[in-house]
């Protein structure tokens, strides 16, 4: 899952679209950030209890922007809400989710680079997505808002081979990472919200 992806590209489009809000963007966004900083926050706060009763306990946080949104055809959505049963509504344009995106991601970056924990990190895949194109990364055989993830995981694989691990104590750590070998992946299951 990407953090910030359902408020940009589905529950703005459904605040203007279905509930006739026009939310303020710059506050909307703000939003978002301040949200991903409380989640950054609690893992900071429980590495730091778990230190009290454990030793050598050390989070490494990996902050990952893995796709730019994608284009979508007109009747995206209308096809997608018959086939799921769910309450069809436009989509804001591809370029104005586009726009908020690379708002949004760097912000976030800017915001990051200002917490006091040297064990958090970023992978980021938009220049991939721009000098590849946005065909490269979709899926073929189905219209989909998601990126085929067979190939973007091997651009987050390059970027994380890059990354030298180091604990508190500064000492390098050296972590086994094992690829998802299979050309599938595990079917994605719609499931009830209650």
């Amino acid at each position: 899952m990407t953090f910030g992806s359902v408020d940009i590209e589905w529950n703005l489009s459904y605040k203007r679209f279905v509930l006739n809000q026009n939310p303020d963007i710059n506050n909307f966004i703000n939003e978002m950030i301040n949200s991903f900083k409380k989640i950054i926050n609690k893992y900071i706060i429980l590495e730091q209890e778990l230190k009290k009763k454990i030793k050598n306990i050390n989070f490494f946080i990996i902050i990952t922007i893995p796709f730019i949104p994608l284009p979508l055809s007109e009747s995206y959505m209308k096809n997608f809400s018959e086939k799921n049963n769910t309450t069809f509504y436009e989509v804001i344009s591809h370029h104005e989710r586009f726009y908020l995106w690379y708002i949004y991601c760097n912000k976030l970056i800017e915001i990051i680079k200002q917490f006091n924990f040297n064990r958090l990190y970023i992978i980021d895949l938009r220049n991939d997505f721009i000098n590849k194109g946005f065909q490269y990364f979709m899926n073929k055989n189905i219209e989909d808002h998601h990126p085929n993830f067979l190939i973007t995981k091997d651009y987050i694989i390059k970027q994380l081979d890059k990354i030298t691990f180091y604990n508190d104590k500064n000492n390098i750590i050296c972590l086994k990472k094992i690829s998802w070998q299979y050309n599938y992946l595990y079917k994605h299951c719609r499931r009830p919200l209650n």
